[in-house]
């Protein structure tokens, strides 16, 4: 899924870069091949009971890939990666898993693209976004099934960087 070129940090590829990760991954693994995600047109909603999901690429830099959405989309999320039906019942350990996943995927693909990553850092799912003292740098906005998506990446700061590489 890594799209080959190596992210330039800031520059308006990058939000394509990830678009393209993103866009990969779902039709694998969640559309079947369909192009079911695309880029969110217009002002965004907020979230609605939002589950986030992240994982961190360290290295040279620390960059935290951070995957949101509402528990509504997680459920419908969880049920397509599992291969349930509607009537399966879902566990909220079940919907943070599927976040996890994602996020993992597309943080890896991102870690990818960046010049002198070094390791990933387990994923983290949780109703409250991680704590953290980084700055976001980007955030791109989906649109899957009518329902929002977030993907933003994070510069982490030296300290984070430093204590995750412990």
């Amino acid at each position: 899924m890594s799209r080959g070129a190596a992210m330039d940090t800031g520059s308006p590829s990058e939000e394509q870069q990830v678009l393209g990760i993103a866009q990969d991954l779902f039709a694998a693994m969640v559309d079947g091949g369909t192009d079911g995600l695309g880029s969110w047109a217009g002002p965004m909603p907020g979230l609605e009971d939002p589950l986030h999901a992240w994982v961190d690429a360290i290295g040279e830099a620390g960059t935290r890939t951070l995957v949101s959405a509402g528990e509504g989309t997680c459920r419908e999320l969880a049920r397509r990666l599992l291969g349930l039906g509607d009537a399966d019942p879902l566990e909220q350990e079940d919907l943070l898993d599927a976040m996890r996943e994602v996020a993992n995927i597309i943080g890896g693909n991102v870690k990818s693209l960046m010049p002198g990553a070094g390791r990933l850092t387990p994923p983290g799912a949780d109703t409250a976004p991680p704590p953290g003292r980084g700055s976001r740098r980007l955030e791109v906005r989906l649109r899957w099934r009518g329902a929002p998506i977030l993907v933003s990446l994070w510069s982490l700061t030296d300290d984070e960087t430093e204590e995750r590489n412990r």
